[in-house]
């Protein structure tokens, strides 16, 4: 399908998947013919290439950031169909795929919505700091999900999660597999969802921030740094953080949907590109491109700590002083993929993007416990996250 804007121009990266890295090594189960893509379906596996079997794939969450980019993504697949299920946040007309309206919170709305599906890629989920909301959407939510699809005969499921359940920092190059240690409501309750899922099999990815168009929490929160008068950072902006792109998220979730064998294993996968970047790093990007200044007043993590430590404002403050690395040794192989040009290179294209939150931008960090960009105090959608590892917690998935 081609998936242009208007004056023809693309607007989406695809990430290359198997047939695209020749020079990538490919994983074990790669052995395919010419075109083929391997296709879970039914509890089996069948070769996709030419077409013959039409797998269909349900998305949750499908109106927020990252859900929306599964579902352009999901529409370059051959083979595939989109079911998208949407609960308040509407779903764009011109997305590809049957939209059906559910909330997951309700296990009567869900009822039948999972008849003919055969992968689940679940991308919503509550990121305010309401611990009864969190709880009722993240937990309730993703209980009822598991258990549609078990009463539906449905065996494989993709769970966005968020590496913020790894928590407070600083993590440097945090492996795999490390235990969660997560501090707020929501990544308390997307811990306990990712419990849940993994019980039932489920592939899960943890990114930390997440960019690209469609994100109003990550760079808009950077931006406040630059706009706010006067801007401090501490440490001198030294602090690395771990991102990906929103497009090479979704890449990596209808890679795990449709190719399960090299996604299996049961330790959840980090997504992030190879080389984190410094907060200062990116800041100086974002000052270049709009003709910003960049804070040279800088105090010390250590002495401020402290005196934040208790406050409402520690969990963002800790996002901008502490590392936030994650190792990802095993997610770019599993898909069969090249990483793409790292953020810096990018940045400059997603000026219209980002340009539009000039003078209009909230934290960076936790939306919902930092405020949604703009919109301090507007009701957030569920499904409608980014991530700053968590959307709420730095962004939303």
């Amino acid at each position: 399908m081609d998936r242009r804007g208007p004056g023809g121009a693309a607007r989406h990266r695809r990430l290359p998947l198997l047939q695209g890295t020749p020079a990538l090594a490919r994983p074990p189960d790669a052995g395919l013919p010419a075109g083929g893509l391997l296709q879970f379906h039914r509890g089996r596996l069948a070769d996709q290439g030419s077409g013959a079997v039409s797998v269909t794939v349900l998305v949750t969450g499908a109106g927020g950031f990252v859900g929306s980019a599964v579902v352009r993504a999901l529409a370059a697949e051959p083979g595939v169909s989109a079911r998208l299920l949407a609960h308040r946040r509407p779903v764009a007309a011109d997305r590809p795929g049957d939209v059906v309206t559910a909330d997951l919170a309700d296990a009567s709305s869900l009822r039948g919505r999972l008849d003919g599906v055969d992968v689940i890629i679940h991308a919503a989920s509550e990121v305010g700091s309401d611990p009864a909301r969190c709880e009722r959407v993240n937990v309730l939510g993703t209980r009822n999900l598991v258990e549609e699809a078990e009463r539906a005969g449905l065996r494989h499921l993709v769970h966005v999660s968020t590496a913020a359940v790894h928590g407070l920092g600083p993590h440097r190059g945090l492996p795999e597999g490390s235990p969660p240690a997560p501090v707020s409501p929501a990544s308390r309750s997307r811990r306990e969802a990712e419990r849940l899922t993994a019980a039932a099999g489920a592939v899960i990815l943890r990114p930390f921030f997440v960019y690209g168009e469609g994100d109003r929490w990550y760079v808009p929160g950077l931006l406040r740094l630059l706009t706010t008068r006067p801007g401090t950072w501490f440490d001198g902006g030294r602090a690395q953080h771990s991102v990906v792109a929103v497009d090479d998220l979704a890449a990596m979730a209808v890679a795990a949907a449709v190719r399960p064998v090299p996604f299996a294993g049961g330790v959840p996968f980090h997504v992030c590109e190879p080389q984190p970047v410094s907060v200062r790093a990116v800041a100086e990007v974002l000052a270049g491109m709009f003709g910003l200044t960049v804070p040279t007043l800088s105090v010390s993590w250590r002495l401020a700590r402290p005196a934040l430590r208790n406050g409402p404002d520690y969990r963002r403050a800790e996002l901008l002083a502490e590392d936030h690395v994650y190792a990802a040794p095993r997610v770019w192989a599993a898909a069969g993929a090249a990483p793409g040009a790292p953020f810096l290179d990018r940045l400059p294209d997603l000026a219209p993007w980002y340009g539009r939150f000039l003078g209009e931008v909230g934290e960076v960090g936790e939306v919902g416990e930092a405020g949604k960009v703009g919109e301090v105090g507007k009701a957030r959608e569920v499904g409608e996250v980014s991530e700053v590892g968590e959307a709420g917690e730095g962004g939303r998935t």
